[in-house]
């Protein structure tokens, strides 16, 4: 099962931290996969969650795309980022996500309503500790992925069962 850093946190949310190619990078040396956050604006890429907040050549991301879960804030960052594996979605209980050049494409499946079936292509997101603590861990053994703000304390948890 894979641990995906929410938006690059270890040990719990950063707004001033998060999204940035630094700090994404400590959590892909720790080991992790990372969610992160995309815009487009004036045709230039950005990071960030609730507005464009970082400016980022699209090499600095590409290199990376293996470890990365992009998260396409608007459509026009969907069809800048062709390479990576992207999702985008609002209330939705469901979305997938694309491929991007991935080779080991199954159909992977980010759900957010956890009273679905779960399945090996399922990514959930558990992003507080009493969101870990309150899942079923068990069922995490049959799921693709997790995205947290807490992937250290999860896979604690996960190393203790």
């Amino acid at each position: 099962m894979k641990i995906i850093s929410h938006r690059g946190n270890l040990d719990g949310p950063n707004p001033a931290q998060e999204n940035k190619i630094a700090y994404i990078d400590k959590a892909i040396d720790a080991g992790y996969h990372v969610e992160i956050d995309i815009r487009v604006k004036d045709g230039y890429l950005y990071t960030g969650h609730d507005f464009p907040q970082h400016r980022v050549p699209y090499g600095e991301l590409a290199h990376r795309k293996r470890y990365l879960w992009v998260h396409c804030k608007d459509i026009e960052s969907f069809f800048y980022a062709p390479d990576f594996k992207c999702f985008c979605h609002t209330n939705d209980p469901y979305v997938l996500v694309t491929p991007g050049s991935y080779p080991a494409y199954n159909g992977w499946v980010w759900v957010h309503d956890l009273e679905l079936e779960l399945t090996n292509l399922s990514i959930i997101p558990l992003l507080s500790k009493e969101d870990i603590d309150d899942f079923d861990l068990n069922r995490a053994k049959k799921i693709f992925g997790i995205c947290t703000d807490y992937p250290d304390y999860l896979k604690e948890k996960l190393n203790d069962q």
